[in-house]
């Protein structure tokens, strides 16, 4: 048994669609004309509406209500068939929770770049402002581009002909000083 709504966060005088999906433990859908929701302002219960079953479904319900008034509200399933199958999982009961803004955020009411604030924080960073149209001019601002090979190189000692010839010149001498002072 699952609940949800489509968003979190909704502004006045919009639309909230919350769903619902309701299988047994065999994974058949359960269709009932008993699904409702129950919608919470804190304790106390602003709105009992039914919901509909969306035939062909693997268990789906669907209602739409409208925004009500700003502030913090909890989403409740009623559905005696939920609450059976809730209930073999000690579950009491299913809610979800929204809330209604007076006002949405500035992002989402001006929907318009401001060119000034954009070039003011160029300058103070070195950068420029560019339209979508000159954005090809980006790539003359940024310069040539450099390639850093930032992996290690190695390379065995025993491969070079320089420690070769050093190994030699070093058993050499040590032959030499043996056979002058008798140890060899």
């Amino acid at each position: 048994v699952k609940l949800g709504t489509d968003r979190i966060r909704y502004a006045p005088q919009g639309k909230i669609q919350i769903r619902a999906k309701i299988i047994n433990p065999d994974l058949t859908p359960v269709i009932s004309e008993n699904a409702a929701v129950n919608v919470f302002a804190g304790s106390r219960k602003i709105l009992r509406k039914k919901m509909r079953y969306v035939a062909d479904s693997p268990g789906l319900y669907r209602v739409e209500i409208d925004a009500p008034a700003s502030g913090a509200y909890r989403v409740e399933l009623d559905c005696p068939e939920a609450k059976r199958i809730l209930a073999k999982d000690n579950v009491e009961k299913l809610a979800v929770e929204f809330s209604v803004d007076p006002s949405a955020p500035v992002e989402q009411v001006l929907l318009s770049s401001d060119r000034g604030l954009l070039g003011r924080l160029a300058t103070i960073s070195g950068g420029v402002v560019v339209s979508p149209r000159q954005a090809g001019d980006v790539l003359k601002v940024l310069g040539k581009r450099k390639l850093l090979d930032s992996q290690p190189k190695s390379f065995t000692l025993w491969d070079s002909w320089i420690l070769l010839v050093l190994i030699f010149a070093t058993a050499t001498f040590e032959w030499i000083l043996r056979k002058k002072t008798g140890l060899a």
